[in-house]
């Protein structure tokens, strides 16, 4: 998609926001560098297939941070992360995030992890369906007609 294109405008400012999606001791110049990855690949042509792949990527980055999350995970239901940092906020970040999803989650928090993974697998792989559906649809489609010049009225 041209960089100047109001629909890649509109990506860009969207992607500006990283508070939507990156957590404490998350990069957002990696998380820029990955998007920017999955756009390369993809080549979105308009805005639709644009929000595929973005979440596509938000997808991804959010199961590569729940997958992180999993030893630390079984070390705290194991009383381990506590008995090392009494106070949380001498935790590592990534300690951190797994007490916080610990604490809000319900049923056990290796089966919300494993719920979640799974919900995110579910809308990647929906985003990857609908993106090449898209594009398959593009590109059997007859270009649209250019624009007619019209003189100005005198």
């Amino acid at each position: 998609m041209p960089a100047d294109t109001p629909d890649c405008r509109y990506l860009t400012l969207a992607a500006a926001s990283h508070s939507s999606i990156l957590l404490k001791g998350e990069s957002p110049q990696l998380y820029d560098e990955f998007r920017a990855h999955y756009f390369n690949l993809h080549q979105p042509v308009n805005i639709v297939e644009a929000e595929q792949v973005e979440d596509m990527v938000r997808s991804r980055w959010i199961i590569n941070r729940l997958s992180s999350m999993e030893s630390a995970i079984i070390t705290l239901e194991n009383g381990g992360i506590q008995v090392v940092y009494p106070d949380v906020a001498q935790m590592p970040e990534r300690a951190q995030a797994a007490t916080a999803y610990v604490a809000l989650s319900t049923g056990g928090s290796s089966s919300a992890l494993n719920r979640d993974i799974g919900r995110q697998l579910r809308i990647y792989k929906s985003a990857v369906k609908e993106f090449e559906r898209l594009r398959k649809l593009r590109l059997q489609s007859p270009p649209p007609p250019a624009p007619v010049a019209h003189e100005p009225e005198k």
